[in-house]
């Protein structure tokens, strides 16, 4: 009678366990507006993640384009046709300014290829990557990952190697004779010191790695949680065929 006993409460603990698992299968997949309020809650960080991602893509190519802009406008801005200088002052001014602004090319040429690539890729990833996450493909996303982790360093070395290269020119013997013949005729503007456009295409330089960054952890984001999604979703499918069975 005991093992009897003990049998049957067994049995009967088993089927309660059973029932119970029985109601939550049935009301996590019968029940539509459950499984949709459930994916909508998982699907909501991944389009932030992906709408921030978008945005500060979006000012990475503005940022891109006043470096670029910048960069020009200190090549430009050598030469001022302004000014009042005759005789021998003029063409030695005229020289200097020729010889100081050949030096300057190689940074002009470096500085605006390399944010019209950047900007440029970034565009890409801003038109392609607008679909939302769980169309996209992770590839995608992880080329995107690469790209913005890629672009932030190579950002930072390129203002490095960019304010490393102007104070190596702005030091050189043609600078600091044209700055002696225009403070010669009152021009003190004119000097060797790095130039506000300089100084300002190094620093929206830095404002775009920060963005590259900050595009980096959302794309990561956006991708984990897309992952996780997906493997959710498919331990779902392996469970449905049971709860389909019941």
């Amino acid at each position: 009678m005991d093992i009897l006993t003990r049998r049957g409460r067994h049995l009967h603990r088993q089927r309660k366990v059973e029932c119970q698992r029985d109601i939550l299968v049935h009301l996590f997949f019968a029940s539509p507006e459950l499984h949709n309020t459930v994916s909508s809650m998982a699907l909501n960080g991944n389009q932030m993640s992906s709408f921030f991602k978008g945005i500060v893509l979006i000012f990475a190519i503005l940022t891109n384009i006043l470096v670029l802009v910048c960069v020009v406008s200190a090549q430009f801005g050598i030469v001022d046709t302004s000014l009042n200088l005759q005789g021998t002052d003029l063409e030695l001014v005229r020289d200097m300014d020729t010889q100081f602004s050949q030096k300057k090319l190689p940074g002009m040429y470096g500085g605006v290829t390399f944010s019209l690539i950047l900007g440029l890729v970034s565009l890409v990833f801003v038109v392609f990557g607008s679909k939302p996450p769980l169309q996209m493909s992770q590839n995608w996303m992880k080329a995107a990952f690469v790209f913005q982790v890629v672009g932030a360093v190579l950002y930072v070395i390129a203002v490095s190697v960019y304010l490393h290269f102007v104070i190596q020119v702005n030091s050189s013997d043609e600078c600091k004779q044209r700055e002696r013949i225009y403070s010669r005729n009152g021009y003190t503007w004119m000097n060797c010191d790095v130039s506000g456009a300089d100084a300002a295409a190094a620093l929206f330089g830095l404002i775009t790695a920060i963005l590259y960054t900050a595009g980096a952890v959302f794309t990561f984001q956006t991708d984990r949680r897309v992952s996780r999604f997906i493997q959710e979703r498919d331990e779902e499918l392996e469970v449905r065929p049971f709860s389909s069975d019941l």
